[in-house]
Parts: C-alpha cells; structure tokens; sequence
C-alpha cells in the first residue's frame, strides 16, 4: 500500500486542495481531501476486482524479478532482497486487505468514480514495485 499527497480539484471545495491518494498495488482505492474530507473511491465490489486482478500480475511477475535480481545482484539478493522481503512483504498484504475490508464495510458516504482533474505528472496508476 502507497500514500501519497496531491494536489488535485475537489469537488465538493471547488478548488485545488492537497489530496491523500491510497493505492493498493497499482490501484487507486481512494482518493481523500485534506480540507472538507470528501472521499472518491471506486465501488467496493469494482475494487476488489481490479486488486485480485493486479495482485496476479505482481503475484505472477515476482519470481522473474527476483530471478534477475539474483543474477544481478546475487550478494545483495541473498544479504538484503531476500530477507527483508520475506518480513515485509506479508505485511504489505495484510495492509492491502485491510484497507479492502475496510473498503466493503459500512462507513461515512462515499463517493463512487474518480477525482475530475489530475495535475500534470501524477500518473492513473503508481509504478510497479518488486
């Protein structure tokens, strides 16, 4: 899960207000305004699907990576890549499916769809990570 602060048109504001943009993987999950707290958030069910269907991709591409890395890399694979891996990357999961429950489960009002203007050089989706 990836956090970052934008600045982006608010829709209930009506002006550019720094924004709190969660990502699970490549995914937008929701979009938080920091002045007047507005939430842009696709539908729970409309999320998960397109989670599951990134987690498989990562899921899928993660032993090529690590593949090269090890080839590349093969003392920094073993000494760093490896084992960090092997202690953050299941909580990196359980954060990413804690915010999907929290995604499903009865809450504030939300608003379905997306933010209506993006700022220059803040792309749909964020980078792949290994």
């Amino acid at each position: 899960m990836q956090r970052y602060v934008v600045p982006l048109q608010c829709r209930r504001c009506g002006s550019e207000r720094a924004h709190a943009v969660v990502y699970l993987g490549t995914i937008i999950a929701r979009v938080t305004c920091s002045e007047c707290g507005e939430v842009v958030a696709p539908r729970p069910d409309v999320l998960l699907e397109r989670y599951l269907r990134d987690f498989e991709l990562r899921l899928a591409d993660k032993p090529g990576k690590m593949l090269r890395h090890a080839r590349t890399r093969p003392v920094d694979f073993l000494f760093h890549y490896l084992p960090l891996g092997l202690i953050r990357k299941p909580g990196e999961i359980l954060r990413e499916w804690t915010v999907l429950v929290g995604a499903s489960s009865p809450g504030p009002a939300r608003t379905p769809g997306c933010a209506e203007r993006r700022p220059a050089g803040v792309p749909g989706t964020a980078p792949r990570r290994s």
